[in-house]
């Protein structure tokens, strides 16, 4: 295992976790409508998963020898006209995107078993919320 490589990938999964805070806990503020209830509770559980995922990608680049990053990716702001389905539709291209770079980081840790079990746990959740994403925006017919 290049144990460089894997740390600049936690790295990046970190800084792309601490957008998924920020990100998910904004839209549980700007949630518009009547029925805003459910997607609120949502998107704060989204952003507690974050912050776990977040929490475990620190300490694992700890006990590597790195740094973890204080960077946080870039996060899309619309402003206020942004919709509840535009807002679930963003979180689901970004569950998207961690899946693939989740998927990425197993390749680089075959070798380590403990390792490439967070990354499997993290990427059965990411999963969850793209299953869910789906069902939530499925068109009622």
């Amino acid at each position: 295992m290049d144990k460089k490589r894997v740390i600049a990938k936690l790295n990046e999964m970190l800084e792309h976790e601490m957008a998924a805070i920020v990100r998910y806990l904004h839209h549980s503020f700007v949630v518009p409508g009547i029925g805003r209830g459910p997607v609120v509770q949502y998107m704060q559980d989204g952003a507690k998963e974050s912050m776990s995922h977040a929490s475990a990608l620190g300490h694992k680049i700890m006990a590597l020898g790195g740094h973890p990053s204080v960077k946080v990716s870039e996060v899309f702001e619309p402003g206020p006209q942004q919709t509840t389905r535009e807002m679930l539709e963003e979180e689901l291209e970004s569950e998207r995107q961690a899946v693939a770079h989740y998927l990425d980081l197993l390749k680089l840790v075959k070798e380590d078993v403990a390792l490439g079990f967070l990354v499997r746990s993290i990427l059965l959740e990411e999963q969850g919320h793209i299953d869910s994403l789906e069902v939530m925006l499925r068109r009622e017919e």
